[in-house]
């Protein structure tokens, strides 16, 4: 990626790197406020189907609004140049980290934290359902 700045966010450093995309820590210019930034692969944004499916996803994500569940906060498209255009969504960022890095890091859970864990995750998984929509891919990272 040439551009260190998409839309009103700076990109502070990668977060993680994906097959079809990749997670930065990015910083909203105007409020100073840190952020995920979901940034969709110039080579996989030129494909229509996953360019539908990325964009449903920002829509689907905008709608589901709950403590247990990743806050949506922007999304849009940016001029890659030769490489095309992209597409990114702007999230919370969750600075606890993810359960699969908390597991590494702390080892098994005293079973009333895993109780809660599951909890909460079943309490997002149900109000996404509410809204007639399926985790295909849940996972602790």
């Amino acid at each position: 990626m040439k551009s260190q700045t998409i839309g009103d966010y700076d990109i502070v450093h990668a977060l993680g790197q994906g097959a079809a995309g990749a997670v930065y820590l990015v910083r909203n210019r105007i409020s100073g406020m840190e952020y995920a930034m979901k940034l969709l692969h110039p080579e996989e944004a030129g494909k229509a189907r996953m360019n539908d499916r990325f964009i449903r996803e920002a829509l689907v994500l905008k709608d589901l609004r709950h403590p247990n569940i990743v806050g949506y906060v922007d999304s849009g498209h940016v001029d890659c140049g030769d490489e095309g255009i992209s597409y990114y969504i702007v999230m919370e960022l969750v600075e606890c980290g993810s359960l699969k890095s908390a597991m590494r890091n702390f080892g098994r859970f005293p079973w009333r934290t895993a109780v809660k864990v599951a909890g909460q995750i079943s309490e997002g998984l149900a109000h996404a359902h509410a809204k007639g929509v399926i985790h295909r891919d849940l996972k602790p990272a």
